[in-house]
């Protein structure tokens, strides 16, 4: 049988993590203009580009500040809340329901 590949910890992630970004918010990756320094007490976050949480590769994390993760959510929901409304909006023209 093969070797399972050991999952890091959080604590293992955010350390790579903040050595990888010289400790700085890398909000810049995603257009954000921050330059906070992040320490422990700074509450740094880990955010997964492809929104799946599982896939923890290096190249899919990057370390934000809480401001700038919030701000990354605050998109991304306004995002998934106006393809909804697309797609809703888009069944509604095609239901034979409202057609008269």
């Amino acid at each position: 049988m093969g070797k399972e590949k050991k999952r890091a910890s959080v604590p293992e992630l955010l350390q790579k993590l903040s050595r990888r970004s010289g400790a700085k918010c890398e909000g810049y990756k995603l257009g954000l203009n921050c330059t906070v320094e992040l320490t422990e007490d700074s509450n740094p976050l880990i955010h997964h580009i492809d929104g799946n949480p599982g896939n923890n590769e290096m190249d899919n994390l990057i370390l934000l500040c809480p401001k700038c993760h919030f701000g990354v959510i605050e998109r991304l929901c306004e995002k998934r809340r106006k393809l909804f409304a697309e797609e809703v909006a888009e069944s509604l023209d095609k239901s034979s329901f409202y057609k008269r």
